[in-house]
């Protein structure tokens, strides 16, 4: 991860000033336009490059807890933190690995934290589980379903792997489930095994649509351990924070988070690049016992992973004496050390002060494991494949309050809307998730009343999955909305991708980050200068120009929906009939349990036996187990559980009533009788119903004996919902 230079920033600069960090419309005319607010866009992010680690879209400081009220999540308020803590004990920590030749540590950062949850969560053990860092490097750069990063060469390597990267493309790429793969099926080696830096280090473009080994469903961007309350500019005209303090209240939610949910990853500052480079004791890292402490804030260029701490790592252990004991235990990715590595201990770990100003960026994964084989949800409908990794972000603000954001998707079979996604930037921010079903030509303005609301209230910024207090049905073809309203201390924020058409060249390559949308897919609700609010589709907007050449524009909302496949279930009922004497009147087979099934004159027993495809049917006679060919009387309550596989999520309780109808008239000379119908008996102490039935009776035995008993099912329980959270 050597330093490389920013060729472009003077035009990032420029580019930031014709902006003028607030993008405002005023420009433009049109009902579209003067629907959309006024939205500050961070673009400052982009000129602070330095090594391995891409900045980020979104200044970290925006994630952390609120100075004025010193306010922390109330599910880490009274956790019980030891003095001590390591991963490591607990068989959550991945083996060290080594980014060896290239600036990946983003990679290796998250792929760990990523392993750890995964094997906290019984995908496998820590000294087996390995997913591909390798995947992650290279698919990060290609555009998919035309949104992404566009990746030029400007090295004859083509190594792009070496361009470097951040948190923001994770999350971006491992939530709309592009990964994690297995390292097997994507090793870190060229094409030819090696390490070699000229081999070809290219991937397969068919791994790409290869089922991640997990699922990527929350991604907690942590608060930070350091406030700034100024900034300064150095000699070489890079700019460093300053007005340093301790956050003892976001030592513990990271504490916290990492006793719940395993390894963290995190940036910092590191002297030394990359793995074998010459390693001396320096003012801020002490090579022999492997410390870092640095006193002024330097934009990180290096990520790792947090395993655990010590409270009790002292002072006199680093080259600088830093305010106070306690230390992070890292893991590195630059393999085990020795004589020519002393950036790390024997096993690949060093020390971070509590108090070194560079650390920023704590970042915890939470994954959903497959479990008989089924995720959570089987589909992620979505849109945002830029998403995060925009060098530009959206700033929430109090111009957007109030203000609604929505996707519109079209269920491409029968499925169960039951979660959704949303991103957050605020600590403690407020989601209202409002689901419509949309009629056919149908927009927004038009969706009458919400099928399901459910409010969540995340306690930090980054990506949250929101399960549904209502799941909602959908039948294939079947469009629906979700709308989320997101409030928090910083004000309204609208979570939307944007695209810039110019070029970033840095060092390793140049990019274009591509943002697009496509009509009747994204919305904003937002209010009009004449104080009307107003819903805009995303794609009427024009593009924004930067200059003769370049332009910025919005992209999709970044919203996903989550779908269950509703089991297929298949279910039938074989009746046999008998007469009074026990003679068999033949066998019929239902599957429809909503109508009435007309069995032969002269009934007075049947027997059941039932058969079912992708579920378990039970049956009960008069409230007790029922053995299937057993003969009971067709006077009988007869009860149906069906459980539908593989989910449950398709399952029903069914009670069967019978109905006769008596014979009131005979006509002998056409062989046939009219009948009316009476009440046999009773289904759960409610009189059966149904339409008089007209029975033709053939070869009528008796005016007043013969009978015609109806088979009648009525739905019971209904739909029952097993929903399951995440592992």
């Amino acid at each position: 991860m050597e330093k490389k230079p920013n060729e472009k920033a003077l035009k990032r600069r420029m580019l930031a000033a014709a902006l003028g960090v607030t993008l405002s419309f005023s420009a433009f005319t049109g009902a579209a336009v003067l629907a959309m607010p006024q939205i500050s866009v961070d673009t400052s992010r982009a000129d602070n490059y330095d090594g391995g680690r891409l900045p980020a879209g979104l200044d970290a400081s925006y994630y952390t807890l609120p100075q004025d009220t010193n306010a922390i999540s109330s599910r880490n308020a009274e956790a019980s933190l030891p003095e001590k803590y390591d991963l490591r004990d607990r068989g959550l920590v991945t083996d060290t690995r080594d980014q060896d030749p290239w600036g990946v540590c983003w990679s290796f950062g998250n792929t760990s934290s990523i392993e750890s949850n995964a094997v906290l969560n019984g995908a496998g053990s820590a000294s087996t589980l390995d997913y591909s860092e390798h995947y992650m490097a290279w698919f990060s750069f290609q555009p998919y379903q035309g949104e992404g990063y566009s990746y030029k060469s400007v090295r004859d390597d083509k190594n792009m792997v070496d361009f470097g990267g951040n948190r923001q493309m994770a999350t971006a790429d491992t939530t709309a489930w592009s990964g994690p793969i297995s390292e097997e099926k994507a090793p870190y080696t060229d094409s030819n095994g090696t390490l070699d830096e000229n081999g070809d280090w290219s991937l397969e473009s068919s791994l790409r649509e290869e089922t991640a080994e997990v699922h990527v469903q929350n991604v907690d961007y942590l608060p930070e351990t350091g406030i700034f309350t100024g900034t300064d500019v150095d000699e070489d005209g890079s700019t460093y924070k300053t007005g340093y303090s301790f956050d003892e209240n976001a030592l513990k939610a990271v504490k916290t988070a990492l006793m719940e949910n395993g390894v963290l990853d995190v940036s910092y500052y590191s002297a030394v690049y990359l793995p074998g480079q010459t390693a001396e004791n320096t003012p801020i890292f002490n090579t022999t016992t492997h410390a870092q402490y640095s006193p002024r804030n330097v934009s990180a260029n290096h990520e790792v992973s947090i395993v655990g701490w010590d409270d009790t790592y002292g002072v006199e252990n680093f080259s600088t004496t830093p305010p106070g004991p306690g230390a992070w235990i890292v893991k590195n990715s630059w393999g085990l050390g020795s004589e020519e590595n002393k950036s790390v201990d024997k096993d690949g770990y060093f020390y971070i002060s509590y108090y070194d100003q560079t650390i920023s960026e704590f970042t915890s994964y939470q994954v959903d494991v497959p479990e008989d084989g089924l995720f959570s949800y089987d589909n992620n409908y979505q849109y945002d494949f830029l998403g995060y990794k925009s060098f530009y972000s959206i700033l929430p603000s109090e111009n957007s309050i109030g203000g609604k954001a929505a996707n519109v998707f079209t269920v491409e079979k029968d499925e169960i809307l039951t979660a959704v996604s949303a991103v957050t930037v605020d600590v403690n921010s407020t989601v209202e998730v409002e689901i419509y079903k949309l009629a056919d030509g149908a927009d927004l303005s038009s969706a009458g009343e919400a099928v399901s609301k459910v409010t969540s209230c995340p306690a930090y910024g980054g990506f949250h999955t929101i399960t549904l207090d209502t799941p909602v049905e959908l039948k294939a073809g079947e469009r629906f909305a979700v709308v989320e309203t997101i409030t928090g201390s910083s004000g309204g924020y609208l979570p939307i991708e944007v695209g810039y058409s110019g070029v970033f060249e840095l060092g390793a390559g140049a990019l274009q980050t591509i943002a697009k949308v496509e009509p009747g897919q994204s919305y904003i609700y937002s209010k009009e200068e004449d104080g009307q609010w107003l819903w805009t589709d995303l794609a009427e907007l024009p593009k924004i120009p930067v200059d003769d050449e370049e332009s910025m524009n919005y992209g999709n909302v970044m919203i996903k929906a989550y779908t269950e496949d509703k089991d297929a279930t298949s279910v039938s009922l074989a009746v046999e009939s008998f007469d009074q004497e026990g003679n068999s009147l033949g066998s019929q087979t239902i599957t429809d349990f909503s109508t009435p099934a007309v069995l032969p004159s002269g009934t007075q027993q049947i027997a059941l036996t039932n058969s079912v495809e992708n579920g378990t049917v039970s049956l009960r006679v008069n409230g007790e187990a029922y053995t299937e060919g057993t003969v009971i009387s067709s006077d009988s309550v007869v009860t149906l559980d069906i459980v539908s596989q593989p989910r449950g999520n398709n399952s029903a309780q069914y009670t069967l009533g019978f109905k006769a109808a008596e014979v009131v008239s005979d006509d002998a000379e056409n062989g046939s009788s009219v009948t009316t119908e009476t009440t046999a008996h009773q289904a759960n102490g409610t009189a059966a119903k149904g339409n008089v039935l007209t029975g033709i009776q053939e070869n009528p035995q008796s005016a007043v004996a013969a009978s015609i008993v109806v088979l009648a099912a009525a739905l019971g329980a209904g739909c029952i919902y097993r929903r399951r959270k995440l592992r």
